[in-house]
């Protein structure tokens, strides 16, 4: 077993870089040719649907770093101090930045609108409102990407509001989530907490199946809300548990054939559901969906750390992923609203792929975003970063 610190570990990168090139893939393809008539297109974007699970592969790493780093200095006395001021300097400056100019560009559209200038429909995709109006429902909204209650408004409604920000509701699930990370850590004795973990885990599909018997139930609210996704989540601190007890990891090494099998059995599992068109107000067919993309995707990351010389482990650290991965964070907050505004700078509508002058502009936004989000990193989320880093954990009196 390897005792590398996992923030040193290159495949984590790979595979959060992989990670959000896939999530950009779904959304500036499948997202956009959703409405789209029959075509070639349109069959392949209908599969690449597959891709948005791999949600479950964000909330495993991040699960595992952030555990990770608790529990390495759970009896720091600083330890909540820390955590919560790194935590605000690395998350908070550019997700506030990306609502800030949703705002912005939300009461420059309403003014156009309101004075006659301009109808707004070029901006409706991204605005997913109204475009005349600002109302108690736009406040509601707002509040809720302010508080980062996002995923909640998006639960109640049984949609994902303004497409501009429609990504955040992860964000929103992981920052609910460690707000209780660090209590569980701290506070519950070790020989016991990957017990506790476990039945976090366990409890997210049976949320789900009681969730699907209720009339609250809705396909959104299946996906976003946090006590939902607390297997994925789960998976990834039990894994950094287990990473951190060298008996426990060696025996993780000598099983790789079991994580190979259970890949293939899961994802059976799920073809089968997804082919046969999944109803997510079934209640056992929701439940157990969500549950099978956790454990594949934790047997992924569990094939890769166990074997990080192998081919598997090799594919995410090849330096395209690894790059991407440096600066996922801006990608995935920015490549909505790129798209959205390419389109409606270029053509004056909602996107989509329907002439090889959209594609062209779609594949222009791609660029577009990457470049944009290299640069938040470089020159507006690595400072703030680094502010964090003055904040160090003190050793235990």
């Amino acid at each position: 077993m390897t005792t590398t610190d996992p923030k040193r570990l290159i495949e984590l990168d790979g595979i959060r870089g992989f990670g959000a090139l896939v999530v950009v893939l779904f959304h500036y393809v499948h997202l956009i040719t959703r409405q789209s008539p029959p075509g070639p297109l349109k069959h392949i974007a209908d599969y690449l649907g597959w891709t948005i699970g791999i949600m479950d592969l964000f909330f495993i790493l991040s699960g595992f770093l952030i555990a990770g780093v608790l529990y390495d200095v759970r009896t720091s006395p600083n330890f909540f101090r820390v955590f919560y001021l790194r935590r605000i300097l690395r998350i908070f400056p550019l997700y506030y930045a990306v609502v800030g100019a949703f705002l912005i560009t939300r009461l420059a559209v309403w003014a156009a609108v309101t004075t006659g200038i301009s109808e707004g429909e070029a901006m409706h995709w991204l605005i997913q409102r109204p475009v005349g109006q600002l109302n108690a429902t736009d406040g509601r909204w707002l509040a809720s990407y302010l508080l980062y209650l996002q995923n909640l408004a998006m639960a109640y409604a049984g949609e994902y509001g303004a497409y501009w920000l429609s990504p955040t509701w992860s964000l929103a699930v992981e920052e609910q989530f460690y707000l209780g990370l660090p209590l569980l850590i701290r506070y519950v004795p070790p020989q016991h907490l990957r017990l506790v973990v476990g039945g976090f885990i366990v409890a997210a599909p049976l949320l789900r199946f009681g969730l699907a018997l209720t009339p609250y139930n809705n396909p959104t609210a299946q996906y976003v809300l946090t006590p939902l996704r607390f297997d994925a989540l789960g998976f990834g601190v039990l894994t950094a548990l287990l990473y951190r007890d060298p008996a426990a990891w060696s025996w993780l090494e000598q099983q790789r054939r079991w994580w190979w099998a259970l890949i293939a059995l899961t994802s059976g599992w799920l073809w089968l559901l997804y082919s046969r068109r999944l109803s997510f107000y079934a209640p056992a067919q929701i439940a157990t969906f969500y549950f099978a993309q956790a454990v594949a995707y934790t047997m992924l990351f569990w094939l890769v750390l166990t074997h990080r010389a192998g081919r598997l482990a090799g594919f995410f650290r090849w330096w395209g992923f690894v790059r991407v991965g440096e600066f996922s964070y801006g990608l995935y907050l920015l490549h909505v609203p790129v798209l959205g505004l390419a389109h409606a700078v270029v053509f004056g509508t909602a996107p989509h792929l329907q002439t090889l002058p959209r594609i062209a502009v779609t594949i222009g936004a791609a660029g577009l975003v990457l470049a944009l989000a290299k640069l938040s990193w470089e020159c507006f989320e690595k400072p703030f970063i680094r502010r964090g880093q003055q904040f160090r954990y003190d050793s235990p009196t």
